[in-house]
């Protein structure tokens, strides 16, 4: 377990490493492009086309990052589970009607005794949430 913990922290050394000499490189990058064309067109044409240069860069990155970390995408129409869905709601629903019609005055009361015994105390609340939980 040790083991993982350490190639882990090497990964993330090494990724860390890489990601600020890519930023070195961008920067040299977009300092060359100003020197370029500081002389062509003026010193603040050249800053404007430098940041526009690493904006359309930024744009480009962050593309790519959604395209390679987007979900894939259900093929439309897939609805194999709602039928399950349903007909366990159904039933579910029919079984609760059934119950509290027949028992509506019990039903409330305990229903009333829990909500105030879970509004004022926390350790009955954690409890009960827990017994209901398992």
């Amino acid at each position: 377990m040790h083991r993982i913990g350490l190639n882990i922290a090497v990964v993330m050394a090494a990724l860390l490493l890489a990601a600020m000499a890519i930023l070195a490189a961008v920067g040299f990058a977009a300092l060359a492009l100003y020197l370029y064309l500081a002389p062509l067109t003026g010193a603040a044409m050249a800053a404007l086309a430098t940041a526009l240069a690493s904006l359309v860069f930024v744009l480009l990155v962050a593309g790519l990052a959604a395209l390679l970390v987007r979900r894939p995408r259900k093929a439309a129409g897939d609805f194999s589970g709602l039928a399950d869905a349903l007909g366990i709601g159904e039933s579910l629903g029919a079984e609760g009607r059934a119950f509290l019609s027949t028992h509506l005055s019990k039903a409330s009361l305990v229903l009333f005794g829990l909500g105030l015994v879970m509004g004022v105390s926390p350790r009955l609340r954690k409890l009960i949430t827990d017994l209901l939980l398992r």
